[in-house]
């Protein structure tokens, strides 16, 4: 079980994620939803979640200058960063990974637990 896992989902869609909230709220992770990238910042300062389910596509601020404020910001930089795409072009991987991202996760989402990264980190 997960349940001392902080999660952070940040998603301008957050409806669309019923499945994978569903799957972390039965592993009884502690879960947290923001619809923006800044908002996103603003919660993970708060809530200093163990990692974060971020959006590639959102407006505003897409999920690769969100994840390049979060590595750049000393506060933020030690959260892993598993995006979550329905776009999972090598191009946008590379670029997800350049931007700091330690993973993806195709939509719809399922289980994180299924993503080598989220598996392998240590939630201590």
């Amino acid at each position: 079980m997960l349940q001392h896992v902080k999660v952070l989902i940040v998603d301008d869609q957050p409806n669309q994620l019923g499945a994978l909230q569903g799957a972390l709220q039965k592993e009884r992770c502690a879960l947290r939803v923001a619809t923006s990238g800044k908002a996103g910042r603003e919660e993970a300062r708060t809530f200093q979640p163990h990692v974060l389910l971020l959006d590639v596509q959102m407006p505003s601020i897409d999920g690769f200058a969100t994840c390049r404020h979060f590595a750049a910001d000393p506060d933020l930089a030690h959260i892993p960063i598993i995006f979550l795409t329905v776009a999972n072009t090598s191009e946008e991987r590379l670029k997800g990974f350049a931007s700091g991202a330690v993973d993806y996760i195709e939509k719809p989402a399922t289980p994180p637990k299924s993503s080598p990264a989220f598996a392998s980190a240590n939630f201590g």
